[in-house]
């Protein structure tokens, strides 16, 4: 009965050092709310609305910049998925791109952006766009800013940004 209780402590212990080194491997999933974006000219109009998130208030294209905001724990190049959650409603198309500003490879000098290949949608209602994050978020970026870039037509909204590693 000793040695029963013994090599079940045992196993429940070595099972749970496994579990916590499996728990470490998990997925993460990083979420961001549509006002941490802004947009790309001071003149363009967006409303914070609190059933669409941010709604294009204004006529014509307008281009919303979304941070990610990353850390050596959850680093952008470690992602394998991006979506991009809003409503269309139909005028033109809405399209997004993940994109770097680079800081680290130019030395500082803050100059210049990459955008990978866009994604887009044309026809009207609830929209999720998964831009390709493999070429601006590479490796080789990791010390770079990220981004999500986003150009919505008139009255677009987007409601928010999941990245998933």
């Amino acid at each position: 009965m000793k040695a029963d209780t013994v090599l079940t402590l045992a196993c429940g212990v070595v099972l749970g050092f496994f579990g916590v080194v499996g728990t470490a491997q998990a997925a993460w999933f990083k979420r961001i709310h549509s006002s941490a974006c802004y947009t790309l000219t001071w003149s363009d109009y967006f409303i914070h609305d609190e059933f669409f998130g941010l709604k294009n208030g204004g006529t014509g294209s307008k281009t919303l910049i979304c941070p990610v905001n990353d850390d050596s724990n959850r680093p952008k190049s470690s992602a394998v998925q991006v979506s991009v959650f809003g409503q269309h409603f139909g005028i033109g198309s809405v399209v997004a791109s993940a994109c770097t500003k680079f800081w680290w490879n130019t030395g500082g000098s803050g100059v210049g952006f990459f955008c990978g290949a866009p994604t887009s949608r044309s026809s009207a209602g609830v929209f999720t766009l998964n831009p390709p994050i493999n070429v601006a978020w590479a490796t080789s970026q990791v010390n770079e800013f990220g981004y999500i870039r986003i150009d919505m037509t008139n009255s677009d909204a987007l409601q928010g940004i999941l990245i998933v590693n």
